[in-house]
């Protein structure tokens, strides 16, 4: 009896149309067979938010190809309890357009989707790129392509992002291929971040830190009624050597291991320095172990 292909699903938090998630598709095609299941428009910096309070719609683009109408994690969750013809051996989220280093991953709508599946105890990555910078593209192709696409400045960087998404696709092929042969441990994502620069070494990285100034504008709309725009802008980003801005800053691709298990255990030395806190948590303890019984 023939050994059924590996099955893959493919999500990612740009869109369902997102070049990202495209080339991360096609590359995967000899891996196994390859199901794509992502958000039907842009929802980055979503986090993991799931849609309780409102239905789910889904559209079929073509074979195994499908568009939900919510969230990354929304999308990661029907594919798996609904979409999907059995249960997928890996998921992969990606290419996301922007890296998520550091405490991005909070936010990070890729990185949500990746974590849903290892919470159902399926092996999930997180695939971003790092975009390039505007002196990767040169004048004539910067100029032609805001031709072409007047209704989106930020894509004059197309060019040279296109071959960055191909070999970091052909990266993300290539450890999913590791992954599927040595499977990771339970409640375990990789989140991987691709350099602007061609590459082909990584690094096992821990999770560095990005210090954020929060900006808000505000503006009001023709009846006179106040509406605000959210953004960031990084203002610090500690970079020591073995985190993920450190690969990436050696133009080396990042593979930052994150565990759900967001406890630690060094609360409890806290706890022991704060006057009092030892003898609450014991009151409080023993008093739940009285209502247990």
């Amino acid at each position: 009896m023939t050994q059924p292909r590996p099955l893959i699903l493919v999500t990612n938090d740009d869109g369902v149309l997102s070049d990202g998630l495209n080339r991360l598709a096609e590359a995967l095609v000899p891996v196994g067979e390859v199901i794509v299941c992502a958000p039907s428009r842009q929802q980055s910096a979503v986090s993991h938010g799931i849609s309780l309070h409102e239905p789910l719609r889904v559209r079929t683009l073509g074979p195994q190809r499908y568009a939900v109408t919510g969230t990354p994690a929304d999308a990661v969750f029907l594919a798996l309890c609904e979409i999907c013809p059995r249960r997928p051996d890996l998921v992969i989220s990606g290419i996301n357009h922007g890296t998520n280093l550091g405490t991005d991953v909070f936010y990070s709508g890729t990185v949500a989707a990746a974590v849903e599946a290892a919470l159902r105890g399926i092996p999930a990555l997180a695939i971003s790129q790092q975009l390039p910078s505007i002196h990767d593209v040169s004048p004539q192709e910067s100029e032609e392509w805001q031709k072409a696409n007047p209704w989106d400045p930020l894509e004059h960087l197309s060019p040279a992002l296109e071959g960055l998404l191909l070999e970091t696709a052909e990266f993300a092929a290539g450890l999913a291929r590791t992954v599927l042969a040595r499977p990771l441990p339970p409640r375990v994502v990789l989140n991987v971040n691709a350099p602007n620069r061609a590459s082909r070494t990584f690094h096992v990285t821990r999770l560095g830190q990005r210090m954020y100034r929060g900006c808000v504008e505000r503006r009001v709309d023709p009846r006179g009624a106040p509406y605000y725009w959210l953004g960031n802008t990084v203002e610090e980003e500690l970079d020591p050597v073995g985190t993920d801005s450190w690969a990436l800053a050696a133009c080396c691709y990042s593979v930052t291991p994150v565990r759900l298990d967001w406890s630690v255990d060094p609360t409890f030395v806290w706890g022991a320095e704060v006057p009092g806190f030892t003898r609450l948590l014991s009151r409080e303890t023993a008093a739940a172990a009285g209502q247990g019984r």
